[in-house]
């Protein structure tokens, strides 16, 4: 009768287990390339941990470590992988068009646009009559119905007035040729003139004597342009105050696609399945081995 090899029980000496563990470390399944050398060093770590709590002493204990430990680092990176993927599209998130989008702003509104998006820079430059307070006080609650003429704008609308008279002084103009230039568009209204030794008080004297002889339509369509410019600039700072507020919400709320979340669902199911397996077989390997050994 033949006789029987005696079973093994492993490497017993410290060169034998470390012999053991650089060949499981070795083994065909380490040749996979890794991302990285974290992920490389988390493999081989808890490959050789794996190794010195189980003890294998067959070559199939062995795969099935090797295979629970590339199982639970493709666990791990996925775990990373979901972690990048929320913090890039919170980053993503954190853009001023995502906000734009949401409140349903287009090309249509670009002089609402243009100006948020230097007010965010820190390049807005509104002129100064509408970011003062008295001014707009005044402007927007002002019964313009009455008003058809200079002498009328300086009688109900002192602070516009005045503002009007700082323009002329500015351009050395009269105020009838300001008025009229501003009706017919931006390229007609009088250049800016280098500063000279004149006194501003004789110039604002000069031109608020000119001649103030403007039809009601011009004195409308300037005071209409005022508003405007006014509304804008008030609707723009709401704007950034709306974007302030709404923005840390925007990005917490910052998710993958679809289809990036149900790729990375799949990809964790396989691998936890994989991993389950190799557990379970490893047990088994170890039970039917322990029953032949009793």
């Amino acid at each position: 009768m033949p006789q029987s090899r005696p079973k093994s029980t492993g490497p017993r000496t410290e060169r034998g287990k470390k012999i053991s563990r650089q060949n499981a470390i070795k083994h065909g399944l380490t040749a996979k390339t890794w991302l990285n050398s974290d992920e490389q060093n988390l493999y081989q770590q808890l490959l050789i941990d794996l190794t010195e709590e189980n003890k294998p002493t067959s070559t199939l204990e062995q795969i099935q470590i090797e295979r629970i430990a590339s199982a639970m680092t493709r666990l791990q990176r996925i775990h990373s992988v979901e972690d990048a993927m929320y913090a890039l599209k919170q980053q993503q998130s954190d853009d001023p068009e995502i906000f734009l989008d949401g409140m349903r702003f287009n090309e249509s509104h670009h002089k609402m646009i243009q100006p948020f998006g230097e007010l965010l820079a820190g390049i807005y430059q509104p002129p100064n009559y509408v970011c003062d307070r008295d001014f707009q006080f005044e402007l927007l609650t002002a019964e313009l119905n009455v008003i058809f003429s200079v002498n009328d704008i300086e009688n109900h609308l002192p602070n516009v007035f005045s503002y009007l008279l700082d323009e002329c002084v500015i351009r050395k103009c009269a105020i009838k040729d300001y008025l009229n230039g501003v009706s017919k568009g931006s390229a007609f209204v009088p250049s800016r003139k280098a500063n000279s030794s004149s006194d501003d008080e004789i110039l604002r004297a000069e031109a608020s004597n000119s001649n103030r002889n403007v039809t009601a339509s011009v004195i409308k369509n300037y005071l209409d342009n005022l508003i405007t410019e006014v509304i804008k600039h008030k609707g723009i700072i709401a704007l950034r105050e709306s974007y302030e507020n709404q923005r840390q919400l925007i990005i917490n709320s910052a998710l993958p696609s679809i289809a990036e979340l149900n790729s990375l669902h799949r990809e964790r199911v396989s691998n936890e399945r994989l991993l389950s397996r190799a557990i379970g077989e490893l047990i088994e390997i170890k039970r039917s081995k322990n029953l032949l050994s009793s």
